[in-house]
């Protein structure tokens, strides 16, 4: 809880962390290079012992996803990660199509009672599938605020260019 608090407070948020200890914007952290920052920017737990329980595999790097897993639920303090392009360029296709779903599922949850009522309501010809033509009306209605062509690409894995509930 005191790294968290310490991001929070010195960047504003994990994302923003992320980026200025990631100096080359490679999209990991190297040990090193995280120690030597945490040191330099007051830290005072113990850095070393934090990359251990950070880097589980030893590898003496850590991607975006393994330092935000590590850190907890980054949404609840911070803006969403699609709305910060230096640490989304870092996520890779599947990090990124998993957050997508994830803040889908947090919006629909918003907006819906259940994934059925959900569906329903996308469905606005009632026939039993949702196009992508339906999605995206019924989403930027709703305010969503993701890229509703990526989210239609996520849904439609089959890609034959309707969704249906089962």
């Amino acid at each position: 809880r005191h790294f968290h608090d310490f991001l929070q407070n010195h960047f504003g948020s994990v994302e923003k962390a992320f980026s200025r200890l990631d100096a080359n914007h490679g999209g990991s952290l190297g040990r090193s290079e995280m120690l030597e920052k945490l040191s330099k920017w007051g830290y005072k737990g113990n850095a070393r012992e934090l990359w251990r329980h950070m880097d589980p595999d030893r590898k003496a790097v850590i991607s975006w996803k393994e330092f935000s897993d590590f850190v907890g639920d980054f949404r609840a303090m911070s803006p969403p990660v699609h709305q910060d392009p230096s640490i989304r360029k870092h996520m890779t296709p599947e990090e990124q199509a998993a957050w997508r779903q994830e803040q889908l599922h947090d919006f629909i949850e918003n907006h819906f009672t259940s994934l059925q009522a959900a569906f329903k309501g996308f469905d606005s010809d009632r026939d039993g599938t949702i196009t992508q033509a339906e999605l995206t009306k019924r989403l930027v209605e709703l305010g969503y605020p993701g890229a509703t062509k990526a989210v239609w690409k996520d849904l439609d894995f089959d890609r034959n260019g309707v969704v249906t509930w089962r």
